[in-house]
C-alpha cells in the first residue's frame, strides 16, 4: 500500500512539474542549453530596453521537447499565465522546442492587438533560416529586434525650421521720397553712435593700460583691510589670455543635471540582472496546470499581472 501511495505521489509531482518555474533575473530561460552565458546576457539587455520603452515584457523559453501531455500552444499559454508575464495583459511568450523543431509565440490581450496574424507569422518565418543552421542566438536576436520595431516608438524627428516666406514686392510698388530720407537718417544716427562708442572704448582701454589697474572700484574697506575690484580691461585681459574667471582662475562651465544624456546613462545603469524577468508571483498557480481555476473564477483575474486568458499567437516548424 505504501509503495502504491509513493508511486502515486511521484506521478502527481511529475505531472505538476511539467510547467517549469522561471529562472531568476533573466528573460531568457534556456532549459535546452543551446545558448552561452554571454549570448543570454546580450539578449536580456535588448529585451530590457524594450520593456523600459514600451512596458511590454517578453519571456523566451527554450526546451528540448514539449511535455507529451501538452501541445506547444497550451504549453506556451500556461507559461505566460503561471509566470504572470507582462503587467496589465501586456506580455509576450516565445517557446522553441529544439528537438521537435517547433516554435510558438503567444501574446496576451493588450500585446495581441499590436500585431496582426501576418506579422506574427512573419516573426516566426524570419527565425527559421537561423534555427535551421543551429544559430539560435542569431535567430533570437533577429526576433527581439523585430519586436522592438513593433513596440518601441521611434525617436522624435528633429523639428525642421519652417521655410521663411519670401515676400515679393509688386512690380508697381513705389517707395516714397520721405521713406528714403527716413531710412538714410536712421542709418546715419546708428553709424555715428557706433563710432562714438568705439572711440570711448579705445580711450578707456588706453587709460587702463597707462594707469595699471586703474579705475579700481572699492568693494570693501575697513581699518585693517580693503578690497578693490580691478578694472574691466584687466578682468577681460585675464580671461582672454589665461582662460577662466579672473577671481578663481577656472573656466566657467554649466552642468545641467537631468539632461537627456544623463537619463540615458541612468537607464543603462538600470539594465542589469536584478531588473530582468521580474514576473508576477506565480505561487498561486503552482499546483494547477490547467485553465480550470480561471473558468471557476468566472473568467476574471484578481491579479494585475498578465493572465493570458484571452491570448492568441502563431505556431510554425523550422
Amino acid at each position: 500500500m505504501k509503495k502504491i501511495l509513493f508511486c502515486a505521489l511521484l506521478l502527481v509531482q511529475s505531472v505538476f512539474a511539467q510547467i517549469p518555474k522561471p529562472q531568476k533575473n533573466t528573460y531568457v530561460n534556456d532549459f535546452a542549453h543551446v545558448l552561452t552565458a554571454d549570448q543570454v546576457y546580450g539578449l536580456n539587455k535588448e529585451i530590457y530596453r524594450i520593456e523600459k520603452a514600451s512596458t511590454v515584457q517578453i519571456a523566451i523559453v527554450l526546451v528540448k521537447t514539449v511535455p507529451a501531455k501538452y501541445t506547444i500552444e497550451k504549453y506556451t499559454k500556461l507559461i505566460g499565465k503561471k509566470w504572470h508575464v507582462g503587467k496589465a495583459h501586456n506580455g509576450i511568450v516565445y517557446v522553441a522546442a529544439i528537438d521537435q523543431h517547433k516554435q510558438r509565440i503567444e501574446l496576451d490581450s493588450m500585446a495581441l492587438v499590436r500585431l496582426t496574424i501576418i506579422e506574427r507569422e512573419g516573426l516566426l518565418s524570419a527565425i527559421k533560416p537561423y534555427f535551421k543552421t543551429g544559430d539560435y542566438n542569431g535567430g533570437l536576436h533577429d526576433f527581439v529586434g523585430r519586436l522592438s520595431q513593433y513596440f518601441v516608438p521611434p525617436p522624435p524627428e528633429p523639428v525642421k525650421a519652417d521655410k521663411l516666406a519670401v515676400v515679393e514686392k509688386p512690380d508697381n510698388a513705389k517707395v516714397s521720397d520721405g521713406t528714403v530720407i527716413l531710412i538714410v537718417l536712421i542709418v546715419c544716427v546708428v553709424t555715428m553712435l557706433t563710432f562714438l562708442g568705439l572711440v570711448w572704448l579705445i580711450i578707456k582701454g588706453i587709460k587702463s593700460i597707462t594707469t595699471g589697474r586703474g579705475n579700481s572700484t572699492v568693494v570693501y574697506e575697513s581699518d585693517d583691510y580693503s578690497y578693490s575690484r580691478p578694472s574691466w580691461f584687466w578682468r577681460w585681459r585675464h580671461r582672454h589670455y589665461h582662460g577662466g574667471n579672473y577671481y578663481n582662475n577656472r573656466s566657467s562651465s554649466v552642468f545641467i543635471s537631468g539632461s537627456g544624456s544623463s537619463r540615458q546613462v541612468d537607464d543603462e545603469e538600470d539594465n542589469k540582472p536584478s531588473n530582468w524577468g521580474n514576473w508576477g508571483d506565480s505561487s498561486s498557480d503552482d499546483n494547477n496546470d490547467s485553465d480550470d481555476s480561471y473558468k471557476r473564477s468566472g473568467g476574471s483575474s484578481s491579479s494585475s499581472e498578465g493572465s493570458f486568458s484571452s491570448s492568441g499567437g502563431s505556431t510554425s516548424d523550422w
